[in-house]
């Protein structure tokens, strides 16, 4: 897979995490229970998550941002995989 498909593919993941997010908070409102709203607010925190790290993922596999390690160690120390 080139860098230039593997980017793509991650910003269709962005946009589905977007999207379901906007959902979850659509439905949030109307939740009957404190339980379930607090759920839905870490759900939709975690979502938040999720979709810049997948833009940080994307920016790396075109040689950007290579000093946001998203929380996972040193980046310093991480080597590129061989495909």
């Amino acid at each position: 897979m080139t860098k230039k498909e593997i980017v793509s593919r991650l910003s269709l993941v962005n946009g589905l995490l977007k999207e379901a997010r906007e959902l979850l908070g659509s439905v949030a409102p109307f939740l009957e229970y404190d339980c379930d709203l607090k759920a839905a607010r870490a759900i939709g925190t975690d979502l938040t998550w999720a979709m810049e790290n997948t833009s940080v993922i994307s920016a790396h596999q075109v040689g950007k941002a290579m000093n946001d390690n998203m929380g996972h160690g040193d980046f310093s120390r991480v080597k590129a995989r061989k495909l």
